[in-house]
């Protein structure tokens, strides 16, 4: 009777044959087999999940450093420690391309809410004034570099391009050009001063003399970015 026992227990052990170090799939219990395959199939979904939440987030983040703007191809570049927006765009003369330029700004162009309303015509020769209090702006000289990328810009509409001031005084002392929106004709003035509020626009008297009045000093940069996006703009036909 023992030994009927024995025996019967043997039969129910399953015995496991090796081939090669690996047991014979035929020889595995279905139900071991459906949970392993239930476990591979999930760790494939979590797995699928990870790399297209990756894609999207990579796919996002290019999309957001390019975009279009003021008929131009602008995209973010960082660096150390700065960034800076490119943007380029096509010239044409007639119905020929001339070249593509490039214009470079410190802030997003896509954000920048300083109101402008000016009708752009330059001519050869241009003159970019301050008046004195622009000067005390600690950033006051990155303005004027800024603005004398504007020759860069358009080379073949700017051939000269001056710096002035808007006191005499100031002028006779350090031996600087003087120049405001009445003293000049025959050319384009950027006359940039303090003002209550940011904005760029046109002297009511002058239609050649473009303002960019800056409310403080932290906005000089980004109100003078502001009249090169609309030069562009206007350069190009495009509307923001």
């Amino acid at each position: 009777m023992a030994r009927k026992k024995k025996e019967q227990k043997k039969k129910k052990e399953i015995p496991m044959q090796v081939e090669n170090g690996e047991i014979s799939e035929e020889k595995v219990p279905k139900k071991i087999a459906e949970r392993e395959n239930r476990q591979l199939l999930w760790f494939f979904i979590i797995v699928g999940v990870i790399i297209a939440s990756v894609l999207i987030s990579y796919f996002y983040v290019q999309s957001s450093k390019t975009f279009d703007l003021a008929g131009a191809e602008w995209i973010k570049e960082k660096y150390p420690d700065f960034e800076i927006y490119h943007g380029r765009f096509p010239v044409y003369w007639g119905d020929q391309l001339v070249h593509n330029y490039n214009i470079f700004l410190r802030n997003d162009p896509r954000k920048n809410d300083i109101p402008a309303d000016i009708d752009v015509s330059l001519y050869p020769n241009v003159i970019v004034t301050q008046s004195p209090e622009v000067w005390e702006c600690e950033k006051s000289i990155l303005v004027s570099d800024l603005l004398g990328k504007t020759k860069t810009m358009l080379p073949m509409v700017i051939g000269n391009l001056t710096g002035a001031t808007t006191d005499r005084e100031l002028a006779e002392e350090r031996g600087l050009p003087f120049a405001d929106c009445s003293s000049e004709s025959g050319k384009t003035v950027i006359l940039v001063q303090m003002a209550e509020e940011s904005s760029v626009m046109t002297d009511p008297n002058n239609p050649d003399c473009y303002i960019i009045n800056i409310g403080k000093c932290e906005e000089n940069l980004k109100a003078a970015e502001k009249f090169m996006i609309e030069v562009v703009s206007q350069w190009n036909n495009a509307d923001e």
